[in-house]
């Protein structure tokens, strides 16, 4: 998922530990000193930048989803509210691996979901991850406490996988969620990097559009990469014959069919 800094709302305030010296000055630039971060006006397309004021502190969880906006995607990272700004080619991928997904669980009639908006939150840290797509094991939400008052997931059984679609923020995907998502035990976690943006360390040199499927085993992600036309291969979906292009390309294949 692409990031961009805490945008400036109207709708709500920030509660009074964001509230600090300087809120809603916007300078020359477009950018808005918004509490505890400097805040991009939406419309500037840049990469995620966020700089604490000297007189800032980090939010808790509470108080994170007693302000997060209804209509607006946020993640929290170690306090800091972080808005999601999707790309288009972004959204056409995960419209398409949501597609793929819902037929592949409804054919082998498993009790699993595909919610839109929830939160996986880390134990004992107020950092909570909102997935690109995360498939949710149904029965296992009796026993999430945060799941009916905030659709909030806690709990690595609850959730078998998880993908994350790469744009700029990368070393984020490749690095503190793919080790947050290990911690928490989920049993597959796909790193869709239809762009080939990631580190070398990461997807090879040189880089090439690259869907890492990372597997629990003993505790630790082993991981297995697809390119092109090699047909992907899942613990949890041992019958999806689909080749990983397909899913790279997903959202120029849908540029192609609107005539972009």
């Amino acid at each position: 998922m692409r990031l961009s800094p805490l945008l400036f709302e109207k709708r709500k305030a920030l509660p009074p530990v964001l509230g600090g010296r300087g809120w809603g000055m916007e300078s020359k630039t477009g950018l808005r000193y918004a509490g505890s971060i400097l805040a991009i006006a939406p419309s500037m397309e840049i990469p995620m930048v966020t700089v604490p004021l000297p007189d800032a502190h980090p939010i808790s969880f509470t108080e994170f989803l007693a302000w997060k906006p209804e209509n607006f995607p946020y993640e929290l990272h170690h306090g800091i509210p972080i808005a999601m700004q999707p790309t288009s080619d972004h959204e056409e991928v995960i419209a398409f691996l949501n597609a793929v997904l819902l037929v592949e669980v409804q054919r082998r009639q498993q009790p699993l979901i595909l919610p839109k908006q929830a939160l996986i939150k880390l134990p004992e840290e107020d950092t909570a991850y909102l997935p690109d797509i995360a498939l949710v094991n149904r029965p296992a939400l009796s026993q999430e406490p945060l799941w009916k008052k905030a659709s909030t997931i806690t709990q690595g059984s609850s959730v078998p996988l998880v993908i994350e679609v790469v744009s700029t923020n990368w070393r984020v995907d490749y690095g503190k969620k793919l080790v947050d998502y290990e911690a928490l035990g989920i049993v597959e976690y796909w790193i869709v990097d239809y762009l080939g943006l990631g580190g070398r360390r990461y997807i090879g040199n040189p880089k090439r559009p690259t869907l890492s499927i990372y597997t629990l085993v003993d505790d630790e992600y082993q991981v297995n990469q697809f390119r092109g036309p090699e047909v992907i291969q899942s613990v949890l979906f041992p019958e999806l014959a689909i080749a990983a292009e397909t899913i790279l390309q997903a959202g120029k294949m849908q540029s192609l069919y609107d005539g972009r």
